[in-house]
């Protein structure tokens, strides 16, 4: 039995404090849930570009095929198209007539983009860039989302892999067009914005995936 003079539940105040308490610990929830649902596209990516990459390098030397493999967009800056017609972040080709660019009836593989808005090219954490990577200077930042190279050393989105199976800098099948022994490595970037990872390709066609770490600055090996 309650006595007159003694409140019935609870007050409105009450009751709008703790509903904001509920409500600010769903948002929290909700945010972190999001962050690693973004982590975790970043990791598929990274690990279906890495595959990308091997699976290149092993038809070359298999089938003595030249193997390009592109990322984000071809030599002219157009989107990759995959083989559903839908755009894709990476697509590889048996390069069949020596020209560098993506012909009918040359595909082998590509890797769909992940949910729009969980990912993006490049770091935003990274203060290095990743050990492996050729491009940029000693203790310097990552230099592109995508650091392969042409011959003649400028940026590229693409890498070639020759019939040794080894990579290469790359435009065309001819003298000039193809890059030495040893010029083919590179790395990609990719950042969920909270985790920032990197597929580095060797110059001798080994393929590393590496996160950074940012309690202590460095990328793992």
């Amino acid at each position: 039995m309650r006595e007159r003079g003694q409140s019935a539940g609870f007050t409105v105040i009450e009751v709008a404090v703790a509903t904001a308490i509920v409500a600010a610990g769903v948002l929290l929830a909700f945010s972190s849930f999001r962050q690693w649902t973004r982590d975790q596209h970043s990791t598929e990516m990274a690990h279906d570009f890495a595959e990308l990459l091997m699976a290149a390098r092993g038809h070359a030397f298999a089938k003595g095929e030249t193997v390009v493999a592109f990322f984000d967009t071809d030599r002219d800056g157009q989107p990759l198209i995959g083989s559903d017609d839908e755009a894709v972040a990476a697509l590889s080709i048996r390069d069949l007539n020596g020209n560098g660019r993506i012909d009918p009836g040359e595909r082998l593989a590509d890797v769909p983009y992940a949910p729009a808005g969980s990912l993006s090219w490049g770091h935003s954490q990274a203060t290095l860039r990743a050990r492996g990577d050729p491009r940029g200077s000693a203790g310097g930042p990552p230099e592109a989302a995508v650091t392969f190279q042409k011959p003649d050393g400028s940026i590229a989105n693409w890498v070639a892999f020759g019939l040794d199976g080894n990579p290469r800098a790359y435009l065309d099948h001819s003298k000039a067009g193809t890059g030495a022994a040893g010029s083919g490595g590179g790395a990609i970037y990719l950042t969920s914005g909270g985790s920032d990872y990197a597929v580095v390709l060797s110059a001798l066609g080994k393929v590393y995936i590496r996160e950074w770490d940012g309690s202590d600055e460095s990328w793992s090996r």
